[in-house]
């Protein structure tokens, strides 16, 4: 799979394999919410919410970039809800909402915040 590469014109396409582990999982972000709304079309309803789960080995510039591709998707599709999945702070930070899910001796409490 080629991928163009708009930091570097003169390169041309330069094979997925060769990306970092941030560039791959924002286009896996955007497949996974052009395949959706794709089927969404095609089966004659509207999302609702898409689901993602932060990945595991994004460094500071990676979780940037991913939470930045977040919000750049939901401001794209405005009437759908996005719920991350995140074990960050930093990434936490970054909503406006969150729903915390809290081990207690009496078992998980939730806490929505925003």
């Amino acid at each position: 799979m080629l991928i163009s590469n708009p930091f570097s014109p003169e390169l041309g396409a330069i094979p997925y394999l060769s990306r970092s582990g941030g560039e791959k999982v924002k286009a896996a972000l955007a497949v996974a919410f052009a395949l959706s709304e794709l089927n969404a079309k095609r089966a004659g309803v509207q999302l609702g919410m898409m689901f993602v789960d932060e990945p595991p080995f994004l460094d500071e510039d990676g979780v940037q970039a991913y939470t930045d591709a977040l919000e750049a998707l939901a401001n794209k599709f405005s009437n759908m809800s996005v719920l991350a999945i995140s074990h960050d702070p930093a990434m936490q930070s970054r909503f406006a909402q969150t729903i915390e899910v809290i081990n207690t001796s009496e078992g998980s409490k939730v806490v929505f915040n925003g």
